[in-house]
């Protein structure tokens, strides 16, 4: 009897409501060690974006300017700035449940594509918030959300997205 080798993520396709969101949030942030942002300077950003990250500037970590985004590369004249920040101290859960949702992080209004990596720096939840996809590669960790969601298992690592943190 031959075994089925398991999926190595979780794709999800269906945005976490409110309550849910902000649960994710504390998760994340007491179990990865970094998120980032992208700035798409080819996209006119509203003041509501200089906000949030000026709020989260304390938690910066660097900045990278790059065509190539964790869940693929920009088709434009134009690179985006990938913002990287720690998730400690507690504080910075605050401004990361204003967006409100996973998929909320698009802009103009918001800063593009939340994701997380761990302390060892591999990337742990990637998503693209304007095409409402997120992949999650700890299957623990998104486990109990899955009741509400869409989802499909996919043969992804970590590997296959960019990930210019862990350089």
């Amino acid at each position: 009897m031959s075994k089925n080798k398991a999926k190595t993520s979780i794709l999800i396709t269906s945005d976490f409501d409110e309550k849910s969101y902000q649960l994710l949030i504390d998760q994340a942030c007491k179990i990865y060690a970094f998120f980032s942002v992208i700035v798409r300077s080819d996209l006119k950003a509203n003041p509501s974006t200089s906000i949030i990250l000026n709020a989260m500037k304390a938690n910066q970590h660097k900045i990278i300017n790059t065509k190539r985004l964790p869940m693929g590369e920009i088709r434009s004249a134009h690179p985006a700035q990938i913002f990287y920040f720690t998730t400690t101290p507690r504080e910075i859960r605050s401004t990361l449940k204003k967006v409100g949702s996973l998929f909320g992080w698009v802009m103009p209004q918001y800063p593009e594509d939340l994701c997380f990596y761990r302390a060892d720096k591999s990337l742990a939840i990637a998503s693209n918030s304007h095409e409402s996809r997120a992949f999650f590669f700890d299957k623990e960790f998104i486990d109990p959300f899955l009741e509400q969601l869409e989802w499909y298992e996919k043969d992804y690592t970590e590997n296959f997205f960019t990930n210019l943190l862990a350089n």
